[in-house]
This record gives structure tokens, sequence and C-alpha cells, in this order.
């Protein structure tokens, strides 16, 4: 979000000056907030790529890289603008957000669809490191049966 707050503000430089702001593109230009932008979303990226390495998100998410890929040089492409481009720069941008964005919850979806069809563990029961320990491994209906027996609710 802080990326994408940083992208927003890039083609309004000269509007923000005239107004007195102080907004990081007033005061440092677009180039400075896109590698902001790209330095949020790389870190959150990276984030999301950690936790799927280790296993705390299932490891099918891990190919929404690709649309991190995509943003990024989209971003880098903005910053070579002059002026921080145009609106239609923060458009695409928006644009490669979403679809990215989209592919991400569409992949974790499908892993929570191919766990629940399989009768496997789903969500952060089912990932590769993200079971805890103090529950059973177990597909849905067996694990609210075995919390309901086995007192672990109270």
């Amino acid at each position: 979000v802080l990326g994408a707050y940083f992208a927003a503000q890039a083609f309004q430089q000269e509007e923000d000056a005239s107004r007195g702001y102080r907004t990081l593109v007033a005061t440092h230009g677009p180039p400075v907030v896109l590698r902001a932008a790209r330095l949020c979303i790389g870190l959150a990226f990276f984030g999301g790529l950690i936790l799927g390495l280790i296993g705390w998100i299932p490891r099918l998410c891990l190919l929404a890289a690709a649309g991190w890929w995509w943003v990024d040089r989209w971003l880098a492409a903005w910053a070579l603008q002059p002026d921080g481009g145009s609106e239609e720069w923060a458009r695409g941008f928006a644009r490669r957000m979403l679809w990215t964005v989209i592919l991400g919850i569409t992949l974790a979806f499908v892993a929570y669809a191919d766990a629940s069809l399989s009768r496997e563990p789903v969500a952060g029961l089912g990932t590769a490191s993200g079971h805890p320990s103090d529950r059973p491994c177990l597909p849905p209906d067996e694990l609210r049966a075995w919390e309901e027996t086995s007192g672990w609710m109270r």
C-alpha cells in the first residue's frame, strides 16, 4: 500500500508544489518517489517470497512473482519519463498491480481448493511449514470433529 501511495504522487509534482504541499514528489521529484515505490513493493514481494519459500503460504503463490517483475519493470520505465510521466503511467501501474494481486489471490484459491477437494488440510493448516503443532493434520471436516471431541476449543 505504501508503494502505491508513493507511485500515486509521481505525476503531480507541479500541482503539489504550486499548492505548497511538502509531499515527497514536491520536495524530491518523481524519480525519488518511484524509487521509493519500487523499494516498498519490492520489500513486500520479497517478504511474500520468503514466506512462500519457507512454506508459510502456499508455494503455488510463488508463481505470482511474474506479476511483481511486470510491475517493477513498469515502475523502472516510468521513472525515466520526464516530469513523472502522465496519468497514463499511473493507470498502467494500477492495472499491473491489480492483475498481480488477482493472480496471487487466484493462486491461493487454487491451492485451497485443491487441498480441500483432495481432502487434505487447508489454508495455514496445509502449508509446508505453517501447520500448528498442537493440532493433528486432518481435512477440515475431520479436524472439526476432532476439535469437538478433544476439548481443544475450550
